[in-house]
């Protein structure tokens, strides 16, 4: 399976910018991954960027399918941004069910 990938927010204004995009991987797993820039990030960080990618394993990616209630073989991106417009909340909820993946993160400036 090839890679494919939705951006779920590219947003602008005073605050700054905010970037979020999901991508399925070739292995059957899931990346989330954003890039925010500006007032907004300072006003939380101290910085003025902020950067992550949240992996989810391919047994990962299917459970959060089943909690979508994607079809096997549906549209989990579809899916996903039916449910987490702009990104929003996707973080939260894979905490409330225990789906980890592998957080990276970077903030500077």
């Amino acid at each position: 399976m090839a890679p494919r990938t939705v951006v779920l927010a590219d947003l602008t204004d005073e605050m700054g910018t905010v970037w979020r995009a999901v991508t399925l991987t070739g292995d059957g797993g899931l990346v989330l991954c954003g890039h925010d820039l500006g007032r907004g990030v300072r006003s939380v960080f101290g910085m003025g960027e902020y950067e992550f990618e949240r992996r989810l394993s391919a047994r990962e990616t299917d459970a959060l399918g089943e909690l979508l209630t994607a079809p096997t073989g549906g549209d989990l991106l579809a899916a996903i941004a039916a449910r987490f417009p702009a990104g929003s909340g996707l973080e939260a909820f894979l905490k409330e069910h225990g789906i980890d993946g592998r957080l990276w993160s970077r903030v500077g400036d």
